[in-house]
């Protein structure tokens, strides 16, 4: 897991978040981490915990700009030199300070969260027509693929939030455990990350969601309260008519991006549906059973026609072009299919 802190930076939102008892699971992995790192951190969480249960009378008198002042100005503090003790009681001070913030801010007469009235988000809306690239407020790029829609704010707060209207996109996601970063999929629930790179196809005229992970975890959750965590080279497919979601192994969830496609032991009717759908043809068996043969095969940007010429040559089937869009397979049953 990637370090939280340098030196004595502290991660103010996690503690805050803990004395609320309302940590999401990979942020309590995050604190645990740093909690672990040092007596010094344990300490100061502990003191947090004490001045949190403190009454309002207790807390020592201050302003808000005097209290921003004195916590910009501890929180600025580089001492190594100094003993545990020693910098135990400047973290004190400081946590005293934060609470006092946080007191000041959001409380009115309890220690309750309490949100400040915020500045309106702007919300953009995008539809792209032709594959192009975006990068976010906080630095993260998202690969529209075309004809795709996308809806996001000029700014993040506490939450880096996103929406995939329609289509298909493959998002890099900059890494911060304080503000998690959520998409909203159109009609097929949400989903979840702190850093990762994923792909979600959704477009309309298709009858199920896709979402794969390249690298990192993501946490999906469909519109019926199914929830799914998802690992490098792990898919859940959300069927929009069943309203039903299940994991399978992607099928070539970035060729749109990069051009590969690659086939292993792969059934001719699993086969048929990819090659339909990306390349929006029909593929007709003249006998059913031919979805039972296996195909093996790599391309990179191919023409349709070059898959359907690989098909003929290694399974022995006849190809013909039957319309502009519609091709008929025709051939004797497989030596090697499924079971």
């Amino acid at each position: 897991m990637a370090t939280l802190y340098n030196g004595e930076d502290i991660p103010w939102s996690l503690l805050a978040k803990d004395i609320q008892n309302c940590l999401a699971k990979e942020e309590e992995e995050a604190l645990a981490e740093w909690l672990a790192a040092s007596e010094e951190h344990q300490a100061l969480q502990a003191e947090l915990g004490r001045i949190w249960s403190l009454p309002e009378a207790d807390l020592p008198p201050s302003s808000q700009a005097e209290v921003w002042l004195e916590l910009q100005k501890k929180l600025q503090q580089r001492r190594p030199q100094k003993t545990f003790w020693q910098r135990y009681t400047n973290l004190t001070a400081v946590a005293a300070s934060l609470l006092l913030v946080v007191f000041v801010l959001y409380g009115t007469g309890s220690f309750n969260w309490k949100s400040e009235a915020v500045a309106e988000l702007n919300w953009l809306e995008l539809e792209a027509q032709d594959s192009r690239n975006l990068q976010m407020p906080d630095g993260s790029i998202i690969f529209l693929n075309k004809k795709s829609k996308l809806r996001y704010p000029d700014r993040f707060q506490d939450r880096r939030e996103v929406e995939l209207l329609a289509g298909e996109a493959f998002f890099e996601i900059n890494r911060d455990l304080e503000h998690p970063f959520v998409l909203q999929i159109a009609k097929a629930g949400q989903l979840e990350v702190l850093g990762t790179s994923f792909n979600v196809r959704a477009y309309e005229n298709e009858s199920e969601m896709c979402l794969s992970v390249s690298t990192g975890k993501v946490r999906y959750r469909s519109p019926e309260g199914e929830e799914y965590v998802l690992e490098k080279g792990e898919a859940v497919y959300y069927n929009y008519k069943d309203k039903r979601a299940k994991l399978k192994s992607p099928v070539n969830p970035t060729y749109w991006r990069d051009g590969l496609l690659n086939y292993k032991d792969f059934a001719l009717a699993d086969l048929r549906q990819d090659i339909e759908q990306k390349y929006g043809v029909h593929l007709e068996f003249e006998d059913e059973a031919l979805g039972q043969c296996l195909f093996n095969g790599s391309f990179k940007s191919p023409k349709v026609e070059e898959i359907l010429q690989a098909l003929s040559f290694t399974l022995n089937l006849s190809v013909k072009k039957v319309t502009d869009k519609t091709y008929l397979l025709s051939g004797a049953p497989c030596t090697s299919a499924l079971d």
